[in-house]
């Protein structure tokens, strides 16, 4: 046991301790033995997380009030807490305190109530502390020399050894030094590594007597703050310390934890009470309270926030709660994402259902006002919202082509656009064209163009597929994507766009595109499976296909005599014909007619 930094004295006799001080094993001094009701006494919960790490419990004012409340007169001679003070140094922070400013010469309330903040454990706490070690807060008899100065808090004097001055340190003699170090030991106790003999939520052997023959008691330790109070002072007390109040039991009883435990319920109230309330204590309860997921209460029911709601903390989490959406838990990587995009003022708002996780998979989501937070493993933790999720939802979630997010929704994009990746593609939103996805080669063809801010601009509907050839095609602000085995991803673009979904696109005789459009001064043209579009300067666009396409292509195309097409082609008297700048081609599946003008 790391017994070197905690206190305990070993005399029973009452009277010894008004010289030597209080101690884990001395009965209590100056208390009526009637005084306090040990029957809501809990072992293992001897003081709630929320009221032991709360640092702001008191200020200045409250501490010296509250002293001179115990002591309402210091007799002529003597010291007494409330008019105690002390030159301080300045200490810096460290993993377990924030730094302490010294202003000089300090009150005991000054001290009491600096220390509590900077290493967040109560000045109630503390109070009661000094008060069960040496009798400090309501003692009357000592003076400037008295030793209970030198081991306020009994820190640094460990159970082991002859007893009294003997046992303690004497480089942390001295009231501050005393306080601070024994204050930042009980935070050290929550958060070091190295105090893991009483760990909490498992049950361990405590001693009720420094006499190992007294025996131990199983305890279910339920939160940090009695653990640290364990490792302060390591026994707890038996049924007749218990039956004795603040008087003394046998001889295997100690005191050290009582006596926390009376001081603390007589000065301040239940050190477990409204952990608790409403619909937030419900659900907690229904959640399996502190032995539950979320562990200890950390602090009260806050109210206030978005729409009237109210939050709890715990130590693993927080219960929100709205008239509208009901009280529900965020925890773990849910809740981190949740916190990153700002809580109940995110798009999501507040959350609506507990965090189900029944996928095969091992992810988890838990649904919000305005949308949901998915988690995958390997992937972590990503919201849906707004016109976006709700793509996804017509897609199939992440059952459908797209999987999971991968990322939050981004609104960077060109016109006020915003986009959100998922493991299969990404949807594409902006405000006159609405959610649209883009993936695979179709979307890797579109990035080649600059994506949003290139010459296609947005997506204006979803990808079609299972068309002619297992193709499919996309639409999009300013053209057409098309994809297939044989050819790939193509795009089609401005007035050929135009042109290839006047003829039906993929449907028409020229099929799929198999290159992008290609311009040689002002002619440009766009060769498809089935033929070719051909624009040149400001004419209109024509395209030509199939019979009569082949026909001017043995004529040399546009290099040949014919030239370039002027029209589209027309069926005149059961023949095709087009006509062309030199000509025209008259077609019929028998024979094909080449006039020249």
């Amino acid at each position: 046991m790391f017994r070197g930094l905690r206190r305990g004295i070993v005399a029973v006799v009452i009277g010894s301790l008004l010289a030597v001080g209080f101690s884990a094993i001395g009965a209590g001094v100056g208390q009526s033995a009637e005084a306090v009701d040990y029957s809501g006494f809990r072992a293992g919960r001897i003081i709630s997380d929320d009221q032991f790490y709360n640092g702001a419990a008191m200020n200045e004012g409250q501490i010296q009030a509250f002293l001179e409340q115990k002591v309402p007169y210091c007799p002529p001679g003597r010291q007494c807490l409330r008019d105690y003070r002390q030159v301080t140094s300045s200490r810096a922070a460290d993993e377990a305190c924030g730094p302490y400013r010294s202003a000089g010469t300090e009150t005991a309330a000054q001290i009491i109530a600096k220390v509590s903040l900077a290493c967040g454990i109560s000045p109630k706490v503390v109070l009661v502390m000094l008060e069960k070690e040496q009798t400090l807060v309501t003692r009357t008899d000592t003076t400037s020399s008295s030793w209970a100065w030198k081991a306020s808090m009994g820190y640094a004097c460990p159970d082991s050894g002859p007893g009294g001055s003997a046992n303690c340190d004497s480089q942390y003699y001295g009231f501050f030094n005393q306080v601070y170090n024994g204050v930042r030991q009980l935070k050290r106790y929550g958060i070091s590594s190295t105090f893991s003999w009483f760990p909490v939520g498992r049950t361990s052997q405590i001693q009720y007597h420094p006499n190992t023959g007294c025996g131990t008691k199983s305890v279910y330790i339920e939160n940090k703050a009695t653990a640290a109070l364990y490792y302060y002072t390591p026994y707890t007390p038996n049924d007749a310390a218990l039956a004795a109040g603040y008087g003394t039991g046998n001889a295997c009883s100690s005191y050290g934890n009582r006596n926390f435990y009376g001081f603390y319920s007589d000065w301040f109230g239940d050190p477990n009470a409204a952990l608790t309330r409403g619909a937030i204590g419900v659900k907690y309860d229904a959640l399996g309270g502190f032995r539950g997921k979320l562990g200890s209460p950390l602090g009260p029911e806050i109210c206030g926030i978005k729409d009237n709601g109210c939050y709890q903390g715990f130590q693993n989490g927080v219960i929100t709660w709205t008239a509208k959406a009901g009280a529900w838990p965020t925890w773990g990587a849910i809740r981190d994402r949740w916190k990153a995009i700002d809580f109940e003022r995110s798009p999501l708002g507040f959350p609506v259902s507990d965090e189900i996780c029944a996928a095969p998979d091992g992810s988890c989501y838990q649904m919000y006002e305005n949308g949901a937070i998915n988690w995958v493993p390997g992937i972590g933790a990503w919201d849906t919202h707004g016109a976006i999720r709700a793509r996804w939802n017509v897609l199939g979630f992440e059952r459908g082509t797209l999987g999971y997010p991968v990322s939050g929704e981004s609104c960077t994009l060109p016109d006020g656009g915003c986009y959100q990746v998922f493991q299969g593609g990404v949807v594409s939103w902006k405000g006159t064209t609405g959610a649209w996805e883009t993936k695979g080669a179709i979307r890797a063809r579109w990035g080649g163009t600059g994506y949003e801010a290139g010459q296609f601009g947005y997506p204006t509907g979803g990808e079609r597929c299972g068309l002619a050839q297992g193709g499919c095609t996309q639409t999009f602000e300013k053209g057409i994507m098309s994809w297939t085995p044989a050819v790939g991803a193509w795009d089609v673009s401005g007035e050929f766009a135009s042109i290839w979904a006047g003829v039906k696109a993929e449907a028409s005789p020229l099929l799929y595109p198999t290159a992008s459009a290609e311009c040689k001064g002002e002619i440009c043209t766009q060769r498809f499976q089935g033929g070719v579009i051909v624009k040149a300067g400001q004419a209109k666009a024509v395209p030509v296909w199939g019979g009569i396409h082949a026909a001017w292509i043995g004529q040399g195309g546009l290099s040949g005599k014919l030239g370039l097409p002027i029209s589209s082609e027309r069926v005149d008297n059961g023949k095709v014909v087009q006509e062309f700048q030199a000509g025209r081609i008259i077609w019929t599946s028998a024979k094909v007619e080449i006039v020249v003008n």
